[in-house]
């Protein structure tokens, strides 16, 4: 067929071209054959017209039954997806589409009955089975159901349903605490075997405590005062409270003589308290303590629930030990905790002070001592103040001491006078030991301004001195002993050796007296003998460091005054070098006893001077007979 022929068939519509023989082909491998060429023969041909009509159909250029076509095929493929999401949404379970919140007052009263709801709503299309609702109050509330954990059982809440639970009861804490409540909702969604739970929590604060307690009592005491404390309750709320008590912790120091109505253990029970209903409690006791120390009073009212205490409201109150209007402070040497020794010189100074805003007229000021330690003869007033020796008291006022005619507001003076004690104390029996001075001093006034008579104006200022044992050391030699006899030549000549003894005596008159040691240490030309009386005695003798040591240990008070001194003696011999000639060597260097007072706690210490040849307490070696000789 001519190609113009071919053309014009071609694009003619409806023209068809006749089946032509074809030669047969050889397949080879990895050769692709169009679906059109394939299979040959009837069912071939069917196909293959199908094929073609497919694509003619879809040829351009399209006509409006393409376009009604093709919508329809993709309505139909929308709507399959939108089917197939819609089944699934309504076969899922989203825990986030199921709500619990708390609702509530933000502020409370303390102790006021409050609602508080609970909103439980299900969004999601599936029912919830086996709900539970679980409430946990604040700690110490008073919930009505008795109960600070309270479990609901809802059951079953179906798809989009939404259910309210109301709570009530009673926020319990003191002002500005925050409480916090929390709710639990448990469930297990239909056709699931899985539980959710879900969590939500709410906080109320405590802006305010209608029950009111204060403290009604003095802010300033003095050591030693008795004081009545009042403390008042009141319910300045609109509603009642029931079953209330009131709680006082007391400070150190506090003790009580008296409370009404009485307690049990620092404890009243109040019971009901109806609304503006108020009530009050008194306590009367001393109260001591160091000066400007302040003493805390704590209340609380509240109520008791499983043995213990919760506060609904509490007041805190001190009391200040503070200074009287005529304060005193006495010292010794300087200090006011003093110990001394027998034959001291004592120096004494009273400061005393009108801590008010007025003049006090008429003050006089009486020191008393109780002691047989002091040499009263030695007792040195000055120009002020008068002594009394039957009662060992001094007074000071206006007739020895001008300014005590009248003490202005704010003044300050100082009295001052010495006294010795004793050289020995007064050991008449085993029983005196121990010693002390002790004395009270006191001011006051016969006049006091009546704007001063609810305030503490006297003081009392007292001291107390320890009296040390005084241990004693006697260190003595002698030539013609016959406890431990001696020889050699006397006087001593050089090369040649001389024996002496050597005497200790110790005395403790006043207290015990722990761990006593004497020593001594010897010359290099002086010898250890190794002999000593009594044989019992704990002695020693250290060569390397040439020491003579006697351990006695506790030496008893009235040693040597109501009991025998301890002594013990010792030889040594002295061998001269020619350097000493016409000289007195020393045959022991100073003597050393040391111990611990058992009363005092001090540590005693007394020297005697060293002993030479000369041999003072020797009434046989005169002074030619103590010098060395060649």
């Amino acid at each position: 067929m001519p190609l113009d022929d071919i053309r014009r068939q071609l694009y003619k519509p409806g023209a068809e071209f006749s089946d032509r023989p074809t030669a047969p082909t050889t397949f080879l491998p990895g050769e692709r054959k169009s679906v059109l060429e394939s299979p040959q023969g009837p069912e071939g041909a069917e196909k293959k017209k199908w094929y073609r009509g497919i694509r003619d159909f879809f040829r351009p250029p399209l006509s409006a039954k393409h376009f009604w076509v093709g919508g329809i095929v993709l309505f139909l493929i929308v709507a399959g997806v939108m089917v197939s999401v819609y089944l699934y949404a309504q076969s899922s379970f989203d825990q986030n589409w199921v709500a619990l919140t708390i609702s509530g007052p933000d502020g409370v009263a303390s102790g006021e009955a409050v609602i508080y709801r609970v909103n439980c709503k299900n969004s999601t299309k599936i029912d919830l089975n086996d709900v539970q609702l679980v409430l946990n109050w604040p700690e110490d509330s008073i919930p009505d159901s008795g109960q600070l954990i309270e479990q609901i059982s809802i059951g079953t809440l179906a798809a989009g349903q939404e259910k309210v639970i109301e709570f009530g009861g009673k926020i319990i804490g003191l002002k500005n605490s925050q409480k916090q409540l929390l709710a639990k909702l448990s469930y297990q969604p239909v056709k699931t075997s899985a539980r959710f739970e879900n969590v939500s929590t709410f906080g109320s604060r405590i802006i305010s405590v209608p029950l009111v307690l204060t403290f009604d009592m003095p802010q300033r005491v003095s050591n030693g005062q008795q004081i009545t404390v009042s403390l008042k309750y009141l319910n300045d709320s609109e509603f009642s409270f029931d079953n209330l008590f009131v709680k006082v912790e007391y400070p150190d120091g506090f003790k009580v003589s008296s409370s009404y109505p009485q307690p049990q253990e620092n404890v009243w029970e109040i019971g009901k308290l109806d609304s503006k209903q108020e009530g009050k409690i008194l306590i009367t006791g001393t109260i001591e303590g160091e000066r400007r120390d302040a003493k805390l009073f704590h209340g609380y009212l509240g109520v008791i629930k499983d043995k213990g205490f919760i506060a609904y409201a509490d007041a805190v109150k001190s009391a200040q030990i503070s200074l009287p209007v005529l304060s005193l402070e006495q010292t010794v040497n300087g200090v006011s905790e003093y110990t001394a020794n027998s034959g001291e010189d004592l120096k004494y100074s009273i400061k005393y002070q009108n801590n008010s805003t007025l003049s006090i007229p008429s003050v006089k000021i009486v020191l008393k001592f109780n002691t047989e330690a002091l040499d009263f003869t030695t007792l040195q007033l000055g120009e002020r103040g008068s002594f009394e020796s039957a009662g060992n008291s001094i007074t000071w006022d206006q007739t020895n001491t001008p300014e005590l005619a009248a003490v202005g507001a704010g003044y300050q003076g100082e009295l001052k006078f010495s006294v010795k004690l004793k050289d020995a104390m007064p050991v008449k029996a085993y029983g005196d030991k121990n010693f002390v001075i002790y004395d009270v001093v006191n001011s006051g006034s016969v006049n006091i301004p009546l704007a001063l008579l609810d305030q503490q104006v006297q003081d009392t200022a007292e001291l107390t001195i320890k009296v040390n044992s005084k241990l004693g050391l006697d260190a003595r030699g002698y030539y013609q002993d016959a406890f431990l006899p001696n020889d050699g030549p006397i006087p001593p000549k050089v090369g040649e050796t001389t024996s002496y003894t050597i005497y200790w005596c110790v005395t403790n008159p006043s207290n015990n007296v722990e761990g006593v040691r004497v020593e001594a240490i010897l010359p290099s030309y002086v010898e250890w003998l190794n002999k000593f009386k009594p044989a019992s005695t704990n002695f020693q003798y250290d060569n390397l460091n040439r020491r003579v040591v006697w351990d006695i240990g506790t030496l008893p008070a009235a040693t040597g005054v109501l009991s025998p001194a301890k002594y013990v003696a010792f030889q040594v011999g002295l061998t001269p070098s020619a350097p000493q000639i016409n000289q007195v060597a020393n045959l022991i260097n100073q003597s050393l006893i040391t111990g611990k007072d058992s009363f005092t706690g001090v540590d005693l210490r007394t020297t005697d001077a060293q002993i030479g040849s000369d041999l003072p307490d020797d009434s046989t070696i005169t002074w030619d007979k103590g010098r060395v000789t060649q």
